[in-house]
């Protein structure tokens, strides 16, 4: 069935009715109920953390109002860096992708204090970066964001130990003399 939304656009520069369309076929290979889907593919299309989730998003995109807090279009090369270094500075106070995860942080449970140091490792990620990091604190790789948050939930000492490492080195950019060891007992 047509929706009057099927020819808005994500900021990933997939239409909502394909998105649509990827929930569908997600929920099915994966046996996940739908709304589920539509959540993942709304994130994977917006990589904004700290929404409600398709509904929300759909609303935001209604509106116009769609921050743009990840604008590099997924599976593609960025056009340019002035482009996503100008899309993030035109973002209000406290709207970038690491405040976000920030409170998502917050909502699924994980202390302040790990929450507040994960968003300065996103944070500092691109500000400085760390490109080799990308699969683990990165807003570039839309699993990190949900594995950070479960690693703050089930690992939290490991965690807190890796993200002030990685903080206290620069993305092991600063030889401190002392190489990334996990504490002992966790990995």
């Amino acid at each position: 069935m047509k929706s009057s939304d099927d020819s808005l656009v994500f900021p990933s520069g997939r239409s909502v009715a394909r998105a649509r369309q990827d929930a569908k076929a997600l929920a099915k290979a994966q046996g996940i109920p739908l709304n589920e889907a539509l959540d993942r593919v709304a994130f994977e299309n917006t990589r904004l953390l700290g929404y409600g989730g398709w509904t929300e998003l759909l609303t935001l995109l209604r509106s116009g109002n769609m921050p743009n807090a990840f604008p590099v279009p997924i599976g593609r090369a960025p056009k340019g860096a002035e482009l996503y270094i100008y899309s993030m500075a035109s973002l209000a106070p406290r709207q970038y992708p690491w405040d976000h995860w920030e409170r998502a942080a917050l909502e699924h449970g994980v202390s302040e204090e790990l929450a507040s140091l994960g968003r300065a490792i996103m944070r500092e990620h691109y500000n400085h970066a760390w490109d080799r990091f990308d699969e683990e604190v990165s807003m570039r790789d839309p699993r990190a964001p949900r594995r950070m948050i479960d690693q703050a939930l089930t690992q939290p000492e490991a965690c807190r130990a890796r993200w002030i490492w990685l903080l206290a080195t620069d993305g092991d950019r600063v030889d401190t003399g002392e190489p990334w060891a996990p504490p002992v007992g966790e990995t």
